[in-house]
């Protein structure tokens, strides 16, 4: 009985299998024949739109526009040349140009081929209206990274572009591909997981005229997330004005939090060109790519400069914190000091100086004694405790960690032993030692501070959530020799034979140091840092010349630099 009912239901089970077959076959055979042969599945991508980044005012720094893509499907593209030749009439271009776009970028038959990058909104229109007898040809609209400040700022924001071999290979484990644009340098770069897009696509069914039938599927892009930065968008475009014709870097932060309000390098480029793929950027692109001058080149934070006199404010905190000297302490500057064999010459012969005098004066003779007082070992272990020699943690990608020598180093690399000649040159920061503008801002503003060390930063938050920044450091240095150094450093502006005299702004107390950092054969490198206002700071900053030669070169840009500050009302 049980075998006779197993033996029914497998008979039902053939029978409606039967039933189904002869009905797609015999009943809707024809129809599923014609739809195997007129129809096809297309898959239309829809790109996602790359998160906008906003300075801390809420106004735009990089954002996006549309532009438009002619793209052919493969499937179903009857007369392939004839169709491209009648497109490059329509657009009134090379057909050759097409055509090779064409074998370049064919992957899949059903995948659309981009044969012209970038076309204008009346170029589209125009082959919307002119195309619809031929098959396969689709207008896309793409997403184009846009920066409408061009220069400004560019070496801190980064710039975008499609992905290279190099970075796919490290990055295609998490989800990139060959077709992907991504962040290059800065901030770009930086926050790439965060600003990019999630492209999208609708797979739809068309006929053999390549008319939609109905709509398959759908995924929606995701646009990518927003960023907000720390920096001032007006104080941007005031270094940039000031270092235009200039090779340097100049950089405004918060001593207290960290948070960098401009941050200029220059030469500067404009981003636009990686984004558009036009014959004119495309050759700006190799002119920057191939600059002499790095203009790729981020100098505030990717530049290694030796510190010149600013190294002075390191021995100066060295001396007074060990006890090695005090505030009366003082040596005689006759122009010259004889250490060793060797004579070391100072800039002037400023007679008698303490540790103020010295410092607002920037007498060479006095710190040449200072370190041999404190040899190599004291000097490199304030440095080090005072950020240099090691980066500052800003959230930029390549930033230089500056070299302070040691006697080890010296031993183990140059086999030789140290003298008291490289701890004079150690202490006026010249010799090995290289620091980058970053990490000289971050110096003043331990200064400034009352002698905590802050992490230096540009991303404020992210879709709306602060960024959460490192807190201040305390570095435990004696707060008398601060408040000694502080004084001295406010001489250097407000004495009238302070080296920075020329900086001195009625109704404002500014507190600096000046800086020419001697390079080889070459022009120095000129120097000024500080900050204002003198009692309670609110901006420490430093202004680098390339090559500039003298510090009073630096104090220039300064001056102009603060005083366009007070015309638009930063110090109110």
């Amino acid at each position: 009985m049980r075998i006779k009912i197993f033996e029914d239901i497998i008979i039902l089970f053939f029978l409606s299998l039967f039933l189904s077959l002869s009905y797609t076959q015999i009943i809707k055979g024809r129809y599923y024949s014609q739809l195997s042969q007129k129809n096809a599945i297309r898959i239309i991508p829809q790109a996602g739109i790359r998160g906008n980044i906003y300075d801390r005012k809420g106004r735009l720094l990089a954002g996006n526009s549309l532009s438009f893509n002619l793209s052919v499907i493969p499937q179903g593209l009857d007369n392939k040349e004839e169709t491209l030749t009648r497109l490059a009439r329509i657009l009134k271009t090379d057909s050759l140009d097409l055509i090779n776009n064409y074998k370049k970028g064919y992957s899949l038959p059903f995948a659309p081929v981009v044969i012209k990058q970038n076309i204008s909104k009346e170029e589209a229109i125009i082959l919307e209206a002119n195309t619809f007898d031929i098959k396969n040809v689709i207008i896309q609209q793409i997403p184009q990274r846009t920066y409408p400040h061009d220069k400004v700022g560019a070496n801190a924001l980064g710039y975008t572009n499609k992905i290279d071999r190099s970075k796919l290979t490290r990055l295609q484990n998490y989800g990139y591909s060959i077709d992907d644009t991504v962040g290059y340098s800065g901030v770009e770069e930086n926050l790439d997981s965060y600003l990019r897009a999630e492209d999208g696509g609708t797979q739809v069914e068309v006929d053999n005229l390549g008319r939609q039938i109905r709509v398959l599927g759908t995924k929606l892009p995701q646009t990518g997330q927003d960023a907000e930065l720390t920096i001032d968008l007006d104080l941007e475009k005031i270094c940039y004005s000031l270092l235009q014709d200039k090779t340097g870097a100049i950089i405004i932060m918060d001593p207290y939090n960290g948070d960098i309000y401009s941050m200029i390098s220059s030469p500067s480029f404009d981003p636009n060109i990686f984004s558009d793929s036009s014959p004119d950027s495309l050759y700006r692109r190799r002119l920057v790519l191939n600059d002499p001058n790095s203009s790729l080149l981020n100098r505030a934070i990717s530049g290694k400069y030796p510190a010149g006199s600013l190294f002075k404010i390191v021995s100066a905190i060295a001396g007074l914190d060990t006890k090695k000297i005090s505030r009366g302490t003082n040596f005689f500057c006759s122009g010259a000091v004889n250490i060793g064999s060797r004579q070391f010459l100072c800039w002037s012969a400023h007679g008698d100086q303490n540790l103020e005098g010295a410092i607002t004066h920037s007498c060479n003779s006095f710190f040449y004694r200072l370190g041999v007082l404190l040899g190599p070992d004291i000097l490199y272990s304030f440095a080090t405790r005072l950020g240099l020699a090691k980066p500052t943690g800003i959230d930029l990608p390549s930033e230089s960690s500056g070299f302070i020598p040691s006697r080890n180093w010296k031993l183990t690399t140059k086999g030789g032993r140290w003298f008291d000649g490289d701890s004079a040159n150690f202490a006026i920061g010249q010799g090995e030692v290289l620091v980058t503008p970053v990490q000289i801002v971050r110096l003043m503003a331990v200064v400034a501070n009352g002698g905590y060390l802050v992490t230096p930063h540009v991303i404020k938050a992210i879709a709306g959530s602060p960024k959460l920044t490192n807190k201040m450091v305390n570095l435990g240095l004696n707060p008398q020799a601060l408040a000694i150094i502080r004084e001295a450093l406010s001489r250097v502006v407000e004495d009238p034979s302070g080296t920075a005299n020329s900086l001195k702004i009625e109704g404002l107390r500014i507190a600096g140091k000046t800086g020419t950092a001697q390079v080889g054969n070459k022009r120095p490198h000129a120097w000024f840092a500080g900050f204002f206002p003198y009692q309670n700071p609110r901006f420490c900053f430093v202004v680098l010349l390339e090559h500039g030669g003298g510090s009073q070169l630096a104090c220039v840009v300064a001056r102009n630099l603060i005083e366009e500050m007070i015309k638009q009302g930063y110090l109110n």
